[in-house]
């Protein structure tokens, strides 16, 4: 399947009829939007749990966690309610594991705010470098090194888009 930009695509006169592959173009943007939006895997739980340790690991209850079949690259975005005490805030980043190897950091991660009561907050990012097959991406948590308290999480979400 070819991808177009939709700039690139001829913008016929009034009165004038658009070229054959006008139509063509158009229908290979929505079969890639299609297979974009329909290789949409997501996961979420939704219990409060907390964490007083300060590298990544699992919550009582882990992930959530989905398994894709990717090839190079994927969008990944996790998000939940954080809330951290005494200090600490809370973060929430995700591993992958399968076919490719990556560990939690907090390069990849959602930071709440120190002392924060349920932050809702969230991000985005575009992972490159992934090794085509499937790869299960997992949530994982910590508190922040400064502060003595807990890190507490709910309403956690994980959504993955294998990109072409």
């Amino acid at each position: 399947m070819a991808y177009v930009d939709l700039a690139d695509i001829f913008d016929p006169a009034p009165d004038a009829s658009p070229p054959a592959e006008w139509g063509d173009q158009i229908r290979d943007n929505f079969e890639a939007l299609a297979a974009i939006v329909l290789g949409l895997s997501a996961a979420a739980v939704s219990t409060s749990e907390s964490r007083s340790d300060a590298s990544y690991g699992d919550l009582a209850t882990p992930g959530p966690s989905v398994g894709v079949v990717t090839g190079e690259r994927a969008v990944v975005f996790i998000g939940a309610n954080m809330s951290g005490s005494s200090g600490s805030s809370a973060l929430m980043s995700f591993e992958v594991s399968g076919a490719s190897m990556q560990a939690a950091s907090d390069n990849t991660a959602v930071n709440g705010i120190a002392d924060m009561t349920n932050f809702r907050n969230g991000m985005l990012y575009v992972i490159e470098g992934l090794t085509p097959g499937l790869n299960i991406f997992t949530t994982k948590y910590r508190r922040s090194a400064s502060g003595t308290g807990t890190a507490t999480f709910s309403q956690r979400q994980i959504f993955v888009v294998p990109l072409p």
